[in-house]
């Protein structure tokens, strides 16, 4: 997480429209067999780190491109599967603001 925290790529550099996905997922997975104290502490890492990041990776992004981020909640990395209706149209009302 230090290395997530102290990344911060320079999307200033893209010139051409971009479009970029993001997810959160809440609750976060955490195996059966996890105690209280260490799913207190996952919850708690999700919701003050992880959630954080992902809203400050999105901004950034949305900041320095001439894109568009698109924040999924509560979808796991699969977005593309979990919700494949979504993600579509969102692809697709991207192109379609593209001028050509």
């Amino acid at each position: 997480m230090t290395w997530q925290q102290r990344y911060t790529p320079d999307f200033s550099k893209l010139k051409s429209p971009a479009l970029a996905f993001y997810t959160t997922q809440a609750p976060v997975p955490i195996p059966r067999e996890a105690t209280d104290d260490i799913r207190r502490k996952i919850d708690e890492f999700a919701r003050t780190k992880w959630v954080p990041l992902v809203d400050r990776m999105a901004n950034k992004f949305r900041t320095e491109t001439k894109g568009r981020a698109i924040v999924f909640e509560d979808v796991s990395h699969y977005m593309f599967r979990d919700r494949a209706d979504d993600v579509v149209r969102e692809m697709q009302n991207f192109y379609a603001s593209i001028k050509r």
